[in-house]
């Protein structure tokens, strides 16, 4: 197993999400007071508002990529989102940017992986979804999406294969992403 990336910047807008999640009353000041720039405000905003289905006010934040150069995981973060959205196009030139500046961003293969499997593009799809699980070999959500592909393209026992995997990783040993 690889060992994981770092991306303290994307750790430190994670604590402040999830205190705004567990805390919600107080977390999005305390996520505002707490991050010491403007981009890294942005950026935590743009990301809570993805995930917390509010799309006009997330939009409306990553519509600007100025605070892209200065912390990479913002392409990323924007590349999930307009996937979430089914802007395929979108999220892939996104997911592509962030690994031209992060290679091993493992997030970003993750999604890219989806996007190809989804087109049908499998050598690419299996290509992303294995780097992956060289840095999270026990991610149940990988294996699910490597038996997906795996099932439709290459043959039902590879697909029941990961499937297995999935489900022996589900739980309290489970890695997530």
């Amino acid at each position: 197993q690889k060992e994981k990336p770092q991306d303290s910047e994307f750790e430190k807008v994670k604590t402040l999400i999830i205190a705004h999640y567990t805390a919600p009353d107080r977390g999005l000041e305390m996520a505002q007071a707490s991050l010491s720039s403007k981009c890294e405000r942005k950026i935590a905003m743009a990301i809570l508002f993805s995930r917390k289905n509010e799309v006009k006010k997330a939009q409306g934040l990553f519509a600007d990529d100025s605070c892209g150069e200065s912390l990479p995981f913002w392409f990323r973060e924007k590349g999930r989102f307009y996937f979430e959205l089914g802007r395929i196009q979108d999220a892939l030139k996104y997911l592509n940017k962030a690994l031209s500046v992060m290679r091993d961003d493992y997030y970003a293969l993750f999604f890219r992986g989806r996007i190809y499997g989804s087109m049908g593009k499998v050598d690419l799809a299996l290509a992303d979804l294995n780097r992956v699980l060289e840095y999270v070999p026990h991610d149940s959500e990988v294996h699910y999406i490597l038996g997906r592909i795996k099932g439709r393209y290459v043959g039902p026992f590879y697909g029941y294969l990961h499937f297995a995997y999935a489900a022996l990783y589900r739980g309290d040993k489970a890695e997530t992403l």
